[in-house]
């Protein structure tokens, strides 16, 4: 496996430099997310369509985007051997199965499927769940990466961590889960039928929004957003706060307000996916350019 000593030399997302004209599309995005956003704000609160599909399509297009993108980034850290990225590969691991139990929960979605006590505060609370632990796992990124710190050359070494950081995932997701379920009927209700409107004015609304503000400005201050990846990922953030924003004002699923939040959420996961793609395609152009140019072995001068 000594494939890996190509780290020193193969430019990635997480190495290249994110360049001015990558701030500018970075940047732009952004702002038309905001943009979109705001422009919900005044019929955040109006209700819409009651779409059962919608939630279950949702689910597993999160579950795929997230599970394509933590593959990609364990790649990344098997040859860049940084913690940091194994931490956030992690992350993207624990936002593809928490949206499961999510999306499973949701009464009126499998109601063969899932039936407990105190059903219809189970999704609400994961969703708490998924989006305090998800600008977590982006804290400890930013402070890992700060650190600087490096895996002693060996598979080995790299291949506990892969494990290590998967097993604690999965077990916390699980964990997380079962405990609520566990404690539906004694959960403090929060939503009643579709309506949370007292969340959205409760400490824990507010509290969920500076904590995904807080995993965004500590990124941006910690990296410089110097490379492509650390700029990329924090388009990802911004869309994820303008999701709990959204989450918060609607005030109940299924109003204007609340499908604009999916559609953020969505994005959140995938800016870093689009990301990586754009990046094979320029390795794609950049082979075959070479092959264009490189002397013909065949040929006799």
């Amino acid at each position: 496996m000594q494939g890996y000593n190509a780290r020193a030399v193969i430019e990635t997302l997480a190495t290249a430099v994110a360049t001015a004209k990558i701030r500018r599309i970075a940047y732009s995005r952004g702002l038309l997310m905001l943009i979109g956003s705001l422009a919900c704000v005044p019929a955040a609160e109006v209700a819409g369509p009651v779409l059962p599909g919608f939630l279950a399509a949702f689910g597993m297009a999160e579950f795929l985007v997230h599970a394509i993108t933590a593959f990609l980034l364990y790649g990344l850290f098997y040859l860049h051997a940084r913690p940091a990225l194994a931490l956030l590969a992690a992350g993207y691991v624990f936002s593809g199965l928490v949206v499961v139990p999510y999306a499973l929960f949701v009464p009126g979605i499998y109601p063969r499927l899932v039936e407990v006590p105190g059903n219809s505060q189970v999704s609400f609370w994961i969703w708490i769940v998924w989006h305090t632990g998800a600008p977590l796992y982006i804290l400890g990124y930013a402070l890992l990466e700060r650190a600087a710190l490096r895996i002693a050359p060996g598979v080995q070494a790299l291949h506990r961590w892969c494990l290590w950081s998967l097993a604690a995932t999965f077990a916390a997701v699980v964990l997380a889960t079962l405990t609520t379920v566990g404690a539906a009927d004694s959960l403090p209700r929060l939503i009643e039928g579709n309506q949370y409107d007292e969340f959205r004015l409760a400490p824990g609304g507010v509290a969920i929004i500076a904590l995904n503000l807080a995993a965004l400005i500590v990124l941006a201050a910690t990296t410089r957003l110097r490379t492509a990846l650390d700029l990329w990922l924090a388009v990802a953030v911004f869309a994820g706060l303008l999701d709990v924003f959204l989450s918060n004002l609607s005030g109940a699923r299924f109003s204007v307000g609340w499908y604009a939040a999916r559609v953020s959420s969505l994005l959140s996961g995938a800016i870093v996916l689009i990301a990586f793609l754009h990046e094979i395609q320029r390795h794609y152009r950049e082979l075959a350019r070479r092959a264009a140019t490189a002397p013909d072995p065949g040929r006799i001068s």
